[in-house]
């Protein structure tokens, strides 16, 4: 851990950091020394995030600024470069329990939390627009001058690094009180002769430009994730797939600090085959977010039964005449084909996602 935060961040101030054990109800911090009770270090659940934090706290402090909570740009830091970078969570899952829990945090009206949790998501926009050697580069800068601890330096400096491609990030993420948000205006399958593919009309009300992952999905599982920038809050995406295209999702993996908007739910292209599905089974493997919108797809079609996949039995498809798959299976459900039922390919038909 200490090694990789050298790697991003460059020598230990004052070459060492020690722990050391004090009375239960005691506690303190300070560069380059953490005195913990017995019970902080002993307890698994947190304990490498809160080692990998405080480790941080050697390059840029452990006090915040005063004034507004978006004033100060380290706590942020501190749990993006800990998360990503030193513990190697860098999945779109953390990213997308983060966004939850700034949801949470934003509906009970509080603000440190929350602004420690957009802080991570604009540092992981910024790695993203300024590739990793320039992103520790600047870090490095940012964290031999500690005392530069509000966010203008921190935009200045990679607004220099990345001759300005990074504005959008402080715009969009960190300006305001809201999180972004995203909409399809249209979803449209592409049927011209001789070609496959949809056009998606993207728009993000009240902002000047959003760069956005945008993945439409074919029949085939074949997938096309292109980055759309959207100038004056608006973009017209051609796509281009080998087989019938099906699927489209908005910042599929979660790259984004954003609000999820009815009307950006993932919408389905078309159908797979004449006959209509005997029985739907809701994957589970995407969260609560992608099964409102696969409930809502299965209401508006001719379908018999309708269940989350994890709740189907080797019975349930042996009986159906037809099977649909909407959206990415779980364990259970990845397990049941692949153990107790290979199911002919005009029987079963999988719509939308990448396969799991």
């Amino acid at each position: 851990m200490l090694r990789k935060a050298i790697e991003h961040l460059g020598p230990l101030p004052g070459g060492r950091h020690l722990f050391v054990e004090v009375e239960e109800g005691q506690r303190f911090e300070a560069p380059g020394l953490s005195a913990w009770p017995a019970e902080a270090m002993l307890e698994e659940e947190g304990r490498d995030l809160r080692i990998a934090e405080v480790l941080l706290t050697n390059w840029w402090g452990a006090s915040e600024a005063a004034g507004k909570p978006t004033d100060d740009w380290r706590s942020g830091a501190r749990l993006y470069v800990a998360t990503h970078l030193l513990l190697g969570n860098a999945g779109p899952m953390t990213r997308i329990a983060w966004i939850d829990e700034h949801a949470y945090e934003a509906r009970r009206g509080s603000s440190g939390r929350r602004e420690t949790l957009r802080g991570a998501m604009v540092f992981h926009a910024l790695r993203r627009v300024a590739g990793e050697s320039a992103f520790d580069e600047v870090m490095r800068a940012l964290s031999a001058r500690a005392a530069e601890h509000a966010w203008a330096a921190v935009r200045a400096r990679f607004a220099q690094a990345t001759r300005g491609a990074s504005e959008w990030v402080f715009d969009a993420l960190l300006e305001g009180d809201e999180a972004p948000r995203l909409v399809l205006g249209s979803v449209e399958e592409d049927i011209r002769p001789g070609r496959r593919g949809a056009r998606v009309v993207l728009s993000s009300p009240g902002h000047e430009r959003i760069d956005v992952e945008v993945r439409v999905t074919g029949e085939g599982g074949d997938a096309q994730k292109p980055l759309a920038s959207l100038t004056k809050g608006r973009a017209e995406l051609a796509f281009r797939t080998r087989t019938k295209p099906l699927f489209v999702e908005v910042d599929p993996d979660a790259h984004l600090l954003r609000a999820l908007d009815d009307a950006e739910l993932p919408p389905m292209l078309g159908l797979v085959g004449n006959e209509a599905p005997d029985l739907v089974l809701l994957g589970t493997g995407r969260g609560e977010a992608f099964l409102s919108s696969a409930r809502r797809f299965a209401r508006t079609r001719p379908v018999g039964q309708v269940m989350l996949d994890r709740e189907a039995s080797s019975a349930d498809l042996a009986q159906a005449k037809r099977v649909w798959i909407v959206g990415r299976p779980g364990e259970e459900l990845q397990q049941l084909l692949e153990e107790h039922l290979p199911l002919a390919g005009e029987r079963l038909a999988w719509l939308g996602d990448e396969a799991a």
